[in-house]
């Protein structure tokens, strides 16, 4: 099974997408916080996961769901108290949050019948518990408070009329020795009461006891209700759409990574989708620095994690297969605490990874940039060995690199578009105004997209042409070409 963790979650913008879950009540909160990863032996449920999602997202095309998520927000965490009935020790206090809590369940159980009608949705049974709410509202008031009825026993309304004959006498009485007396006996008779009191909650938790499991299935219900709700409001806000679980390769067409693209919506641009196939072997990207092959590579990690983690992906067409496990070999991840350098700590995790590819049929890897930290022509061997060995092994992986004779060796290459097709003297035009916004100016023309191309096409050379648009000395840049002419 895919395991998550804080590094992966952060690169990728997964962490992000899980912000941008917007749940209301404590139980749909929980089931964000504790989330639930499938893999090919929790198919059929995951399928019914996207039903849900897919049927929601219809309803709320045409229905208004403010007033289910309202009452959802304002439902409390009584799950404790739930769980401590069989102690038959609840208290006043929480009595009074489970009564409160079987009245919100009414009105939910009301909205979530209508909307079920059209929804049909499954594994999601919401349903009031009326008996559970007459034991703890005897006379039926449904009023937001919570005491304990005198009609519960004879012995409670005798000491109650008691006590409260003490009191109208207190509050009459002057001397104070007889105000001593009453008030010694209006202490007993509270004690009695007390002790009569505790005796009644202790009744009402052993007739409560019957429905607990069924209050615990239907706290998980409201869970997944209000997680569901908040999926769909996602998927519609972003236009995500329902994947397919695939049998065979991965299949993501129109990808988004949200984290990167509400980042730059806050500075007026927008996100280039990414669009990629990856069959059993090797798929590699290419591209220049600046290029954008990172960004690619962790969409697709992305969108296969929400996959997994039943969201729906970002992008207009998904077919993702069941991942056993996923793997993310970067720079950026490894752990410099053990004293490696960044291209040991690489080598080291890209073999862990191999060894436990070699135990798993379903795994995807993904990896950026390898042996970018070590000498360049000794790295590019690495790479193509790397891809060498990928290619005999039951895997699917998605490399990303710069450098050449890599792609050729490879089952798939893409290349990132980069400034390929641009007005180059438009763009030095506009940079010759503006010289100190001139990697804006490059970024603006900059298309981060990807597309297929032969194997056997050269990594694009955009590095010379930066270069020259950044207006790096002239002088230097007659050295560096001929280098390159060679």
């Amino acid at each position: 099974m895919i395991e998550l963790d804080y590094k992966l979650n952060e690169k990728v913008g997964f962490s992000h997408v899980i912000d941008l879950l917007g749940t209301c009540s404590p139980y749909g909160t929980e089931r964000k916080k504790k989330l639930r990863v499938y893999d090919n032996t929790r198919e059929a449920e995951l399928t019914d996961e996207f039903y849900n999602i897919s049927r929601v997202m219809t309803y709320m095309g045409e229905h208004d769901c403010t007033r289910i998520e309202r009452r959802l927000l304002g439902l409390k965490d009584i799950r404790g108290s739930v769980g401590s009935i069989d102690s038959l020790s609840l208290n006043d206090i929480e009595l009074f949050e489970l009564k409160r809590f079987l009245l919100q369940l009414e009105l939910i159980a009301d909205d979530f019948s209508e909307m079920d009608s059209t929804c049909q949705l499954k594994n999601i049974d919401i349903a009031p518990f009326t008996e559970a709410l007459e034991v703890l509202d005897p006379d039926g008031m449904k009023t937001q408070t919570f005491m304990l009825s005198s009609s519960l026993s004879e012995e409670l309304c005798a000491i109650r009329r008691e006590k409260k004959d003490i009191e109208i006498l207190l509050r009459k009485e002057m001397d104070q020795e007889r105000r001593a007396t009453l008030l010694r006996e209006r202490a007993r008779i509270t004690a009695m009461e007390d002790a009569e009191e505790t005796r009644l909650r202790a009744m009402l938790c052993e007739k409560l006891l019957p429905y607990k499991q069924g209050l615990l299935n239907v706290i998980d219900a409201l869970g997944s209700l209000d997680f569901t709700l908040a999926r769909a409001r996602l998927a519609l806000r972003y236009g995500c759409c329902c994947p397919s679980i695939s049998q065979g390769g991965l299949e993501l067409s129109g990808m988004i990574n949200p984290a990167i693209q509400d980042a730059l919506e806050k500075r007026g641009k927008s996100f280039t989708p990414v669009s990629m196939q990856a069959r059993h072997g090797v798929t590699v990207i290419t591209g220049a620095n600046m290029g954008g092959k990172t960004v690619a590579l962790n969409t697709v990690a992305l969108n296969v994690l929400c996959v997994h983690c039943a969201i729906f992906p970002f992008a207009r067409h998904a077919q993702v297969p069941l991942f056993d496990r996923l793997y993310l070999i970067a720079e950026d991840m490894q752990d410099s605490s053990k004293g490696l350098s960044s291209f040991g700590a690489e080598m080291m995790r890209l073999d862990a990874a191999l060894l436990d590819i070699k135990k798993h049929d379903a795994s995807l890897l993904l990896i950026d940039e390898l042996a970018r930290g070590t000498n360049p022509d000794e790295g590019a061997c690495i790479v193509r060995g790397v891809v060498n060995m990928l290619k005999t092994m039951s895997v699917i992986s998605v490399l990303t690199t710069h450098y050449d004779n890599v792609a050729c060796y490879a089952d798939a290459h893409y290349q990132v578009k980069g400034l390929c097709g641009v007005d180059m003297q438009a763009l030095t035009a506009q940079i010759a105004k503006k010289r100190s916004a001139s990697v804006e100016l490059i970024e603006e023309y900059m298309n981060y997209g990807i597309i297929r191309v032969d194997t056997a096409s050269e990594v694009p050379k955009d590095a010379l042409r930066i270069c020259e648009l950044l207006g790096i000395d002239k002088e230097l840049l007659i050295y560096v070409k001929k280098y390159i002419d060679k």
